[in-house]
């Protein structure tokens, strides 16, 4: 064989290993984007079929979720209700995952990612009644908005975009914060311990005002807000099971609403305790509010309310004389 036929002959091997290589990557690439491990979705769930939802950490927490007709309470909150739309977003956002190319395959793999049976951030269990339809190991995070999951019973480590955020493992987070808001145009009467203010309007007026006694119309808008959008930091329990009814202080707040309904508030503050908890006229349950939260209402005393007439010329000077022969 001469030297230019051997050439040729290396030549033609090489450019033959480089089109398998091409075509070889190709297909790896278009499995990767496009093939059908990316269009597997990472649990086979139907959402409408689930009807508990358990979100544990590695730290112990949990929080058990029940749906209840269209909505969801939390059981270990006597029933509490969950914030609405909440576990069904959660729900849809994990029956979207797909699989796509996984970061690892190994049952190893699974000790490091934080996904192992034992080893987690977030475990996830979806039943139906007392039958789990999937569950779910979430673990360290890669990059901004993505996590590391694995289904249970299988190898496969996948990156999904996923936020760790949307499902806490303690029962207050879940909680529904708004169950108390009400619109400030649907209040038509505040009556507080020593001072009530009714509708004039579109603003509350402090009642019984004296002779050239005003409302103080920003302190009037700020208590009408403040008591509207009232915030709680958890529920507390049933009245009856809290056991804490020794209370050292007592503040009350009733309201008159335009539908014709009445909202009582009633604060405690159990002795040795720094928050308050409040029962509700028409609730089942107890919140518990920051001293904060009801300080700022608590300081909106008659004298922060209304505005005092001022004092005449005459009586600006008497009061002089006086302040001077006091201080003489």
């Amino acid at each position: 064989m001469t030297p230019s036929k051997q050439s040729l002959k290396w030549l033609s091997l090489l450019l033959f290993a480089q089109v398998g290589l091409a075509v070889g990557l190709n297909l790896e690439a278009d499995r990767y984007s496009s093939g059908s491990a990316s269009d597997t979705p990472l649990l086979a769930l139907d959402t409408g079929r689930v009807d508990r939802l358990l979100i544990e950490d590695g730290d112990g927490h949990q929080t058990q979720l029940l749906r209840q007709g269209d909505h969801w309470v939390l059981p270990q909150a006597e029933n509490f209700p969950a914030t609405p739309g909440r576990v069904d977003a959660l729900l849809a956002t994990l029956a979207a995952l797909k699989t796509g190319w996984p970061a690892a395959s190994t049952s190893g793999a699974a000790e490091r990612f934080k996904v192992a049976d034992d080893s987690f951030e977030r475990r996830l269990t979806l039943r139906h009644g007392d039958k789990v339809l999937g569950r779910l190991y979430v673990g360290t995070s890669p990059t901004y908005r993505k996590e590391n999951v694995r289904v249970d019973g299988k190898d496969d480590v996948y990156s999904v975009v996923l936020e760790r955020v949307n499902m806490p493992a303690e029962v207050d987070a879940w909680e529904d914060k708004t169950l108390l808001t009400l619109n400030p145009d649907d209040i038509k009467r505040v009556e507080l311990p020593d001072v009530t203010l009714v509708r004039n309007g579109d603003a509350l007026q402090v009642e019984k005002l004296g002779a050239g006694e005003q409302t103080a119309t920003d302190e009037s808008k700020a208590l009408l807000q403040r008591i509207a959008n009232l915030t709680y930091t958890a529920s507390a329990g049933k009245p009856q099971q809290t056991g804490d009814d020794k209370a050292r202080s007592v503040f009350e707040v009733s309201l008159a609403l335009k539908s014709g309904d009445k909202r009582d508030y009633r604060f405690t503050q159990p002795a040795g305790a720094k928050d308050y908890l409040l029962e509700v006229s028409g609730q089942p349950w107890r919140f518990r509010v920051s001293s904060y939260t009801l300080g700022s209402i608590k300081s909106d005393s008659r004298s922060k309310l209304v505005t005092a007439p001022a004092a005449k010329p005459a009586d600006a000077a008497k009061q002089s004389q006086v302040d001077q022969k006091a201080s003489s």
